[in-house]
């Protein structure tokens, strides 16, 4: 608190709410995003005893590991991309009534781009309306980018692309971010994104948290992993809860795995977002925070998801 009253001596903190009160930003359905679950099945459970094992074996182990020995990290790393799709850590494809969350978010994309394909928007340079109507949606994810087809021998990215394409999405309407890295490219894609000539944008936090100026149609986005830091998950949102979106409403969606890792992440990253705008608000109550990325927290957090 002491250290927050030094910085608002000399700046000036302008937070989300206040922002709304400057200038014209879209109302977010439900006034928040929305956690959609993936209901736990036996097949996941199954995985989730594996981990369970795994850890115990490390709590158990003495001296420090050796090369090769399992460590915490590659537990917490096969429990997020579990979490994601079991195909990830090479226990195939779920069977019916075993949906992934991954396969929620599908299905909710190509609903919100059947439904939205005949909005219309305008062209804020001309003033006239865009040619080609539909709006168009951004799907985040850090796991599961193009190069875990080669890492795990599976990718969300192509799975989304293919499945949408399957389901009736023409495919010059999908591009992956990271296919985008010369600033001309990137120029281009947004302006496609812009006019409606693509309409579903896949990246990480890196390549679309920040310089993505596309948000003049851009209905819903969707966060299929859950990041680590609360400023992705700023910078993420940010894409869309901007100045210049000409929907009204947006739709912002989290997917999470019942029973993983996910639920403990997202109340990690609750409990962040509500301490830093406590403290950035001035509040003089707050003293102290626990450092929420502890060693014994990234434990506590291993138990939980097994």
């Amino acid at each position: 608190a002491d250290l927050m009253a030094l910085y608002r001596d000399f700046a000036d903190v302008v937070q989300q709410d206040d922002l709304r009160r400057y200038v014209s930003l879209p109302a977010v359905r439900g006034g928040h995003r929305q956690i959609v679950v993936a209901p736990v099945h036996a097949r996941f459970r199954a995985y989730q005893k594996t981990l369970a094992g795994r850890i115990t074996m490390i709590e158990n182990r003495k001296g420090k590991p050796q090369k090769g020995d399992d460590i915490l990290l590659s537990v917490m790393g096969d429990a997020r991309h579990a979490a994601l799709d079991l195909r990830f850590v090479g226990w195939g494809r779920a069977g019916e009534g075993e949906d992934s969350k991954l396969d929620l978010m599908i299905r909710n994309v190509f609903s919100i781009w059947e439904e939205s394909g005949q909005n219309r928007y305008t062209n804020p340079e001309t003033g006239q309306p865009y040619a080609v109507p539909g709006a168009v949606q951004m799907i985040f994810s850090d796991l599961g980018t193009v190069g875990a087809q080669g890492k795990r021998g599976f990718s969300a990215y192509l799975w989304i692309r293919d499945e949408l394409v399957r389901m009736g999405v023409p495919r010059e309407q999908i591009a992956f971010m990271q296919d985008y890295k010369k600033a001309e490219a990137k120029q281009r894609l947004f302006g496609d994104l812009n006019a409606g000539r693509k309409r579903i944008l896949i990246g990480s936090t890196q390549t679309m948290g920040t310089g993505v100026n596309a948000q003049q149609r851009l209905l819903a986005l969707h966060h299929l992993d859950v990041p680590w830091l609360v400023s992705d998950i700023i910078q993420r949102e940010g894409r869309i809860e901007r100045q210049g979106n000409q929907n009204p409403e947006i739709r912002i969606y989290a997917y999470a795995q019942e029973g993983s890792v996910d639920a403990t992440n997202w109340q990690l990253l609750e409990r962040k977002l509500r301490f830093i705008a406590m403290a950035m608000s001035g509040d003089r109550s707050i003293r102290r925070v626990e450092d929420l990325d502890s060693d014994g927290n990234q434990f506590a957090m291993a138990k939980a998801l097994a």
